[in-house]
């Protein structure tokens, strides 16, 4: 693929703002859509068009002016923890099928969306495609919502469908009230902070290795959900030694301080075939280096 005309939401966010990049560095013509008023900074497209995802002609109309082959949906308002208004998710889920069936008429050809590993049931092993869902909140509800309409949509306009279901991903520009972000922080600080034991299994995975991985994705043509994950099971506890040992902290760390969240799943785990093999990816960024560049990212922002 070289000179594809790509749409891309959400390249603001956590994830965009690593993904714009390789993209532009392809050499392709990215165009970010990006709410009214919202500015894109040093971020690289060709175009920012500025554009309520729920505004179906406004949509329509600068979708047709662009006329894109691809588009990767990344923007998103909700996520997988507490949130003040959780009906913000159903919002999403609304737009996001807006610009669903704007795509369609504009004959755009193969989409990428995400979704979450938080759609799955839990499992005491690794988590496939194919798993059982059992999505829990509304977040989750919605993304399992979207992930089947749109693949219901692109059967019907022959058009092409992936689902990355992202695992737990970490890194520079993620939101501070995240656990390695917040531990990293406090941390950087001097200030205790209190844990539970740990002992919950998770599968983190590098920012840049996520949006890499999209990017391989949305080349590679595969189409139905695809788990973008590490494949690697590590323990809550292990992440938080990791940084507490880098930053030279583990005084601080009180484990074992707090209780475990009510329904917090024990194993979330993404098994990564079909990510290895159709798509032709594999994480490169190790725990250890991740976690090195995420705190020298927060080193340098106001604490």
């Amino acid at each position: 693929m070289c000179d594809v005309r790509i749409v891309l939401t959400g390249a603001g966010g956590f994830i965009g703002r690593h993904l714009a990049p390789i993209m532009t560095a392809a050499g392709d013509d990215v165009f970010a859509l990006v709410p009214p008023g919202r500015a894109l900074g040093e971020i690289p497209v060709r175009r920012v068009i500025e554009v309520d995802l729920s505004d179906a002609p406004t949509l329509r109309r600068e979708l047709a002016s662009v006329r894109p082959e691809l588009c990767v949906h990344l923007a998103w308002r909700g996520w997988s923890g507490p949130h003040k208004r959780p009906v913000v998710n159903v919002e999403s889920l609304a737009a996001s099928a807006t610009l669903l069936v704007a795509l369609a008429e504009v004959g755009c050809g193969h989409v990428v969306a995400t979704g979450s590993c938080f759609e799955y049931a839990e499992s005491a092993a690794d988590l496939t495609e194919g798993s059982p869902l059992g999505p829990r909140g509304l977040y989750a509800t919605c993304k399992v919502a979207f992930c089947e309409i749109a693949g219901e949509l692109a059967k019907e306009r022959d058009m092409g469908f992936a689902w990355a279901r992202l695992f737990q991903i970490y890194g520079p520009h993620d939101a501070r009230g995240r656990l390695i972000p917040a531990t990293i922080q406090a941390l950087l600080r001097g200030d205790e902070i209190a844990t539970t034991e740990g002992r919950q299994l998770r599968d983190v995975l590098y920012v840049g290795d996520a949006a890499e991985a999209l990017w391989a994705l949305a080349r590679s043509g595969q189409r139905g959900p695809v788990n973008v994950a590490s494949g690697r099971p590590v323990a809550v506890a292990t992440v938080l030694d990791q940084i507490a040992r880098q930053i030279g902290r583990p005084d601080l760390v009180r484990r074992g301080a707090l209780p475990y969240r009510p329904g917090e799943p024990h194993r979330l785990v993404g098994d990564t075939r079909l990510l290895a093999e159709r798509v032709g990816w594999r994480p490169r960024v190790s725990l250890e280096d991740g976690i090195a560049r995420t705190i020298a990212w927060w080193r340098e922002q106001p604490q």
